[in-house]
């Protein structure tokens, strides 16, 4: 007999789930700006991996804006309550 799991530590958190859905909307629009303003006041409090990797591709994308890129959002799930996003940007021609 399987015994049940246990769930994860901050499973229910609907601020998580914000900062989630904003992340993943600003990587398959391409969007610096809005990965430009994920607020790193979060990150500790959400258990945030990653944001400093967003804010470099923010600012080597730097002003040339959603148009100069094109976006595929890859993945995005929550295998064990743990989100994970993989995207792909690459200049547009």
């Amino acid at each position: 007999m399987a015994l049940p799991a246990a769930p994860a530590p901050r499973a229910a958190d609907p601020e998580a789930d914000r900062y989630d859905d904003q992340l993943a909307g600003a990587l398959a629009a391409a969007d610096p700006a809005a990965l430009a303003a994920l607020d790193p006041r979060e990150d500790r409090a959400l258990e945030i991996a990653g944001r400093a990797a967003w804010q470099v591709l923010a600012g080597a994308a730097g002003e040339q804006g959603q148009e100069a890129f094109d976006a595929e959002l890859r993945y995005r799930g929550a295998p064990f309550e743990v989100s994970y996003v993989v995207a792909s940007w690459r200049r547009a021609h």
